[in-house]
């Protein structure tokens, strides 16, 4: 093994930020530019936070005589969490089973089913469609963590010149006069929810809730093409400090979620060479990166993909 590397992966330490909170995820436009795009986990918040909704729930259930019914309502609010829902289904759940009363069988399993919508879009934001426990055995806490079975992020971006998305085996590109999907694989069937971007409004669909793939998006605004990693961040890396001691560098690197930042060196500002590349986790990261001096003056960047 090279030693000089060894030492460079001996010596690198990490610190990690806190996580980005739920009331700091929202979709700021600064000169039409998107700063945070809500893919990954950030689509659950975004879909019950974005604007005024209503949720449609049901609690679906057997009848003492064995026949199967639903008892249900709508609900016009507003929210400023995902937890903060979570509590509001919580409690709904549990003035419906009130309202049931005693014509449900006791031992037989409860279907929850939730849709968030909101006036005037065209989607539903959020579904909610799962078994829980039987009747008997239901309390606020058989509410909460529920999974999604679907969510939609509908994002206002005014003037939207571009959007693109890049997945392994898929790929997605949509301007104001055409849009193109297809497979990048020979072997594998992609299957994919249809896309439904607009002129003013990027849609996001399920399964960019899901940050396992390598995927990269691109939105072009006024001219100015941003990209952003599978978790929204965009891929903007920030040197944010050079050190020198006697026989080290220190940089102090903050990477976008879920990319990849490359360090490296140049004598001339001609020829790059790379350093390393630092892994960023799907969560904001400063990373202090130290390695040995080397004989003549360097120059130093950082680029992220």
């Amino acid at each position: 093994m090279n030693t000089r590397l060894s030492t460079v992966i001996l010596i690198v330490s990490v610190l990690l930020l806190a996580q980005r909170s739920e009331g700091q995820q929202s979709v700021v436009i600064p000169g039409n530019q998107l700063a945070w795009l809500p893919a990954g986990s950030g689509m659950y918040h975004y879909a019950v936070t974005n604007r005024a909704c209503t949720i449609n729930m049901f609690l679906e259930y057997t009848l003492t005589n064995g026949t199967t019914t639903a008892t249900g309502n709508s609900l016009s609010t507003n929210f400023s969490s995902y937890a903060q829902f979570e509590e509001r289904i919580a409690a709904n759940g549990m003035f419906l089973r009130s309202a049931i009363g005693n014509k449900a069988q006791s031992n037989a399993p409860v279907r929850v089913y939730a849709v968030v919508l909101y006036s005037g879009m065209p989607y539903s934001g959020l579904t909610i469609d799962t078994y829980i426990a039987p009747m008997r055995n239901l309390s606020r806490s058989s509410f909460i963590g529920l999974p999604v079975k679907s969510v939609t992020a509908m994002v206002p971006v005014p003037g939207l010149q571009m959007f693109n998305i890049e997945a392994p085996n898929y790929s997605y590109t949509w301007t104001p006069t055409q849009s193109s999907i297809k497979s990048n694989s020979k072997n594998a069937v992609v299957v994919r929810p249809l896309e439904r971007t607009t002129t003013d409004m990027i849609v996001l669909n399920n399964w960019c809730a899901y940050p396992t793939e390598a995927v990269r998006f691109k939105v072009g605004v006024a001219g100015v093409t941003n990209r952003y990693t599978q978790v929204g961040s965009p891929i903007i890396p920030k040197l944010l400090g050079i050190k020198r001691d006697v026989d080290s560098v220190t940089l102090t690197v903050n990477m976008p979620q879920g990319s990849e930042t490359i360090v490296e060196s140049s004598v001339d500002l001609k020829s790059w060479h790379k350093v390393i590349t630092l892994h960023s986790l799907l969560d904001e990261e400063t990373v202090f990166f130290v390695t040995k001096v080397r004989k003549e003056n360097c120059f130093y960047r950082i680029c992220s993909d």
